[in-house]
């Protein structure tokens, strides 16, 4: 997988544990980084756009995100998640727990600057 910031990866999988105990599903697209955020709701609603999800992005990055009500458009957008999820590996959990010590290291390296 590609980010453009490998420090905001390892801060993510940190994370990778609790979320995937909780049941959340993790895939890593692996063709190049992706900065696209998307989120369809009920099939008759989208958003799509730029913006991170967190205080700095919402506060003072220029960011863009488009609210769209629309079911042929909210369906599209879903056809291209199903592709995109089919070039993704499953962070699978009992793996991830596995991991090797330096990756571990290399996680908790980052806690203080990210």
């Amino acid at each position: 997988p590609h980010t453009d910031k490998r420090v905001c990866q390892l801060a993510g999988q940190r994370h990778y544990e609790e979320l995937t105990a909780c049941g959340v599903k993790i895939y890593q697209y692996q063709p190049t980084m992706m900065h696209t955020k998307s989120v369809t709701i009920d099939r008759i609603a989208a958003l799509i756009g730029s913006t991170n999800f967190n205080r700095r992005s919402l506060d003072h990055d220029e960011e863009v995100m488009l609210a769209v009500m629309d079911c042929d458009f909210t369906a599209a957008l879903d056809g291209h998640f199903d592709e995109d999820r089919d070039k993704s590996v499953l962070i699978e959990r009992g793996r991830w727990k596995r991991r090797n010590t330096l990756q571990r290291v290399r996680e908790a390296a980052v806690v203080p600057i990210r």
